[in-house]
């Protein structure tokens, strides 16, 4: 392995140390965005209750607009609750029974539970 001289060697102090300072700060600002995040969290549950127990769509303000929006969203399906419900449609015996059991599975899917996510949408 070669070796460094006096001026390579120096430089590389120098790089090493700038590296892992860099390295701490960014950490520092990971930490702070983190913090920041959580409290922007917070304060927009706030936001998002008193809209919606004060019936309020969205807020006009200077800058734009602040809207509440809502989806809704259905559970997601693994595959293997598929292969499952396939496995019991293969099962049956005759062309009816499969039928019935592949309008039971399509109803199920139709009918599987939903959920509603609320947030906020800022267009300036």
């Amino acid at each position: 392995m070669a070796s460094l001289n006096s001026v390579q060697q120096d430089l590389m102090k120098v790089n090493v140390s700038k590296w892992l300072e860099l390295k701490n700060q960014m950490k520092q600002l990971r930490l702070k965005s983190k913090e920041l995040k959580d409290a922007q969290s917070v304060i927009e549950k706030e936001i998002i209750l008193t809209m919606k127990s004060n019936e309020i769509p969205q807020i006009q303000l200077q800058s734009g607009q602040l809207t509440l929006k809502t989806k809704e969203s259905k559970k997601s399906l693994p595959p293997k609750w598929f292969k499952g419900e396939l496995g019991k449609c293969v099962a049956e015996s005759n062309e009816n029974d499969i039928r019935e059991s592949l309008n039971s599975v399509i109803s199920k899917i139709d009918n599987r539970p939903s959920t509603v996510k609320e947030s906020l949408v800022f267009k300036a």
